[in-house]
């Protein structure tokens, strides 16, 4: 078998669950390759994944049409990303809202990744901090998904990670009883500050549907004088788009509470009326098993919602959560 041919049977077995777990971002990674190489077959199969946004990326470096030579909406998508600068949190204008400026260390450095595909790595060769971002998060029911950055990340030449910088400051601010309200809700600031220096609700969203976009923080379980994903979306929407608090979580038990690979009881997460035929932006601090992701779309889906985008800060990717001793996460 050549090593084309090698290729494209790979990211079709990720795509299909075929002797391995069905992974979109994989079989997005292994069809680009194939296709470099010539593969027409992965070619097309790329060009269905897009359409449906099966593991593609954001930053338009793979195919995103039918053909070469074919215009941009070939594959029945918009092409190309949109750049606005964002209202509600002022960015300095010497610093606009940029694509390629990393969200951990504010840099324009970012390069694509070799860990992720459709993630970015922000290249520490062009002055940046090394961290991966726009990490895809691909779940069934959602128009689009990413993370913006790994909850962990592995320590050079050891078996340990760390916390990421995103991820310090989601557990800081959830857990930390030495760090006061105020100053938490800076931290949240900070990190809106960011997201619109960044543009990353622009590269996020079609430009067709942002105009009408209603944000919704996930529910929590957990009842706090703060709640930094609803104070997150409520930054992230002031002055833009819609705001509704339309997910609310029945039950108090923590994700890191539930046995892992479970998934919600029926019903667990339900939703208000307030979302009948709009476009949401779904906002939370972080992505593990995506149960609690999962029980969200189905009940904005059960709501009438029509597309439905994701935006978590961190993608639990390297450990550290599910029977942790060493510290108290709470990742959904």
């Amino acid at each position: 078998m050549s090593k084309v041919d090698k290729y494209t049977e790979r990211g079709i077995a990720f795509l299909e669950g075929d002797g391995v777990a069905k992974d979109y971002e994989q079989a997005f990674y292994w069809l680009s390759v194939a296709y470099e190489l010539g593969s027409s077959k992965a070619e097309t199969i790329l060009c269905d994944m897009r359409a449906k946004s099966l593991g593609a990326p954001f930053d338009g470096d793979v195919p995103e049409t039918a053909s070469l030579d074919d215009g941009p909406d070939a594959c029945g998508v918009t092409t190309g990303t949109q750049t606005v600068a964002v209202s509600n949190v002022r960015a300095d204008e010497s610093r606009p809202a940029n694509p390629n400026r990393c969200i951990a260390c504010g840099e324009e450095a970012l390069v694509p990744s070799e860990a992720f595909a459709g993630a970015k790595h922000c290249s520490p060769s062009r002055g940046g901090c090394g961290t991966n971002v726009m990490i895809p998060i691909v779940e069934d029911g959602l128009a689009r998904g990413v993370a913006l950055q790994p909850y962990r990340e592995p320590i050079p030449g050891r078996r340990e990670n760390m916390y990421s910088s995103l991820g310090s400051l989601i557990h800081m601010v959830k857990y930390d009883t030495r760090v006061d309200d105020p100053l938490k809700a800076e931290m949240v600031r900070e990190i809106v500050r960011r997201i619109g220096e960044c543009g990353v609700i622009e590269q996020l969203v079609d430009k067709r549907v942002i105009r009408n976009l209603v944000v919704v923080p996930a529910p929590s379980s957990k009842r706090r004088k703060l709640q930094p994903v609803s104070l997150l979306a409520e930054l992230v929407s002031e002055g833009r788009f819609g705001y509704e608090e339309a997910l609310k979580k029945r039950s108090r038990t923590e994700s890191k509470s539930r046995p892992k690979g479970t998934e919600l009881a029926p019903n667990d997460v339900s939703c208000s009326e307030s979302v009948r035929g709009k476009t949401v932006l779904l906002l939370d601090d972080t992505y593990g098993e995506g149960a609690t992701l999962r029980a969200c779309i189905r009940a904005l889906k059960d709501k009438g919602a029509q597309e439905i985008y994701f935006l978590s800060l961190c993608k639990n990717i390297y450990g550290g959560v599910k029977g942790s001793s060493a510290d108290d996460d709470d990742i959904d």
